[in-house]
């Protein structure tokens, strides 16, 4: 049997160092601010133009916030860009050991799944579907358990990598 090796990040290992955790929190709000925003103007059907008229400054201004390399918060900022979007602007300040243990439980229970030895490469990437999918699950249903929305990054990634494996198998297949 063959097994799909799971991938070893050992973050929560990572994340016990104060000056990694500290550029990781960084980055992770950065990214997580960037998302809801992009998403929630959306939402509302705006243009980046349309909501940067609607507060007072220029599209650029509103692009820039929404990049995930972004780290120049302003609260006012971004508490009218709240309201222009009719929405919540709620901060969370949390300890850092509830952090790691959040993400010592997610490593805990990534899952590794089983693929066939078949050869048939159509079977390998129906198989890897499935775990795909269940993948994708776990990261939605962890998400929920500590009241955060799937870390897009991952599941993004996810999807790239099994487009590019399917194409692959579709390409061998003709």
């Amino acid at each position: 049997m063959d097994f799909i090796p799971s991938i070893e990040l050992n973050l929560s290992e990572k994340l016990r160092n104060r000056n990694y955790r500290r550029d990781f929190f960084e980055i992770e709000a950065s990214a997580q601010i960037a998302g809801q925003l992009i998403e929630l103007r959306k939402l509302r059907q705006m243009s980046q133009a349309a909501l940067a008229e609607k507060i007072g400054t220029k599209q650029a201004g509103i692009s820039r916030v929404e990049s995930a390399d972004y780290g120049n918060w302003n609260f006012n900022t971004l508490r009218k860009i709240a309201e222009a979007l009719d929405a919540r602007l709620r901060v969370m300040i949390e300890p850092s050991e509830a952090v790691l243990r959040e993400y010592e439980e997610y490593e805990t229970k990534i899952p590794t799944f089983h693929i066939p030895d078949t050869g048939d490469l159509t079977k390998q990437r129906d198989s890897l579907s499935v775990a795909d999918h269940k993948i994708s699950r776990s990261v939605t249903d962890e998400a929920n358990l500590v009241g955060r929305k799937p870390r897009d990054s991952l599941a993004e990634n996810a999807r790239k990598n099994w487009d590019a494996f399917s194409s692959r198998c579709t390409a061998s297949n003709s």
